[in-house]
């Protein structure tokens, strides 16, 4: 696929990575004032189907969640979320009220969009409601994108891990026990990432990793992730894995993430997280935490019991492979 093909289907779908002539830029960077150079290991896009487009550098547009506060009705008060509930929080303290309503609009705009809303359940566009900060149309515009991109990047319904060897083989990501709060934990070993050419490996193994980790189920249906940054070197930094990985997380798993917690970051991660940051919505940032050294043990304590928290960070648990870990129904049998 040329530059100009994937530009188009990252306007339509707001995919992160491309491959373009000699540099990229893409809305996000544009507002930090940040160009990156393209290089000879530029990520590669996903096969999809043939578009046109005039122009031979790729430019991306990604939705920005904006909130407007002159269409929805706001108050503070506390309240437990539920599926049933009628009214969702945004941030720690605003809450939208009518959400049945924005539901009901929403689905409406999802078909309008091209997708299709029929078979979706309230909590699965009650999330995209959330992640898009309450704003109804770009949420049903981000659902529908998503649908589109799902049933590209996962064909049969799933990723196998036939499809995904060399990540697995790197021995990065780890399914550990769960948080206080009954959610499962992601433990991601950034030292063993390497950049991988192939980057349609890299998208499927996200996917693989957070359809997994989401099926040993929760009690809010999120996940907290631990990065571990320790030993993180030069052959590591691959910024444009860190971008189209966070770009996954918030574009088609939003309000999955309960928190990241960076650990044990070196000084090297400081000019890494420049480059990076500009790509992360304001409400995922608003879910990273990170965690000096010195307080690693004491801060995920707080949420994780030591019998469940791995021995690395002051626990008693053992590492578990992602791959290694037996989830019951996984993989899933699609009829």
């Amino acid at each position: 696929m040329g530059a100009q093909n994937h530009a188009a289907w990252a306007n339509r779908t707001g995919c992160l990575s491309h491959s373009g002539a000699a540099s990229w830029e893409c809305k996000a960077a544009t507002k930090a004032k940040l160009v990156m150079s393209s290089h000879s290991g530029a990520l590669k896009p996903l096969q999809f189907p043939k578009t046109s487009s005039s122009s031979s550098l790729s430019r991306i547009t990604t939705i920005q969640p904006q909130f407007s506060s002159q269409q929805w009705k706001t108050s503070k008060r506390t309240f437990l979320r539920c599926s049933h509930e009628t009214s969702v929080q945004v941030g720690s303290d605003v809450v939208v009220d009518d959400v049945n309503d924005s539901l009901k609009r929403m689905r409406e705009l999802v078909d309008i969009a091209g997708g299709k809303s029929e078979g979706v359940d309230d909590a699965s566009l009650t999330r995209f409601l959330v992640g898009f900060s309450m704003d109804v149309e770009v949420a049903a515009k981000a659902f529908a994108k998503h649908q589109e991109w799902e049933a590209f990047i996962k064909p049969r319904g799933f990723i196998s891990e036939t499809e995904i060897p060399n990540e697995l083989n790197a021995k990065k990501s780890y399914l550990q026990g769960r948080d206080k709060q009954g959610r499962p934990i992601s433990v991601i070993l950034a030292r063993n990432h390497f950049n991988n050419k192939d980057v349609d490996e890299f998208r499927r193994f996200i996917v693989y990793s957070m359809d997994k980790i989401l099926a040993s189920s929760s009690t809010d249906g999120k996940l907290n992730v631990i990065i571990d940054l320790k030993g993180l070197g030069l052959k590591n930094l691959d910024s444009k894995a860190f971008i189209e990985g966070f770009d996954i997380y918030q574009s088609h798993y939003p309000e999955r993430i309960e928190k990241f917690y960076m650990v044990n970051a070196p000084f090297i991660f400081n000019g890494l997280w420049k480059v990076v940051s500009p790509f992360i919505s304001e409400i995922t940032r608003k879910k990273i935490e990170f965690v000096s050294n010195k307080k690693v043990e004491e801060v995920l304590l707080t949420v994780i019991d030591a019998n469940q928290l791995p021995v690395e960070y002051g626990g008693k648990a053992e590492l578990v492979l992602l791959q290694d870990a037996v989830v019951p129904g996984w993989p899933p049998v699609i009829l």
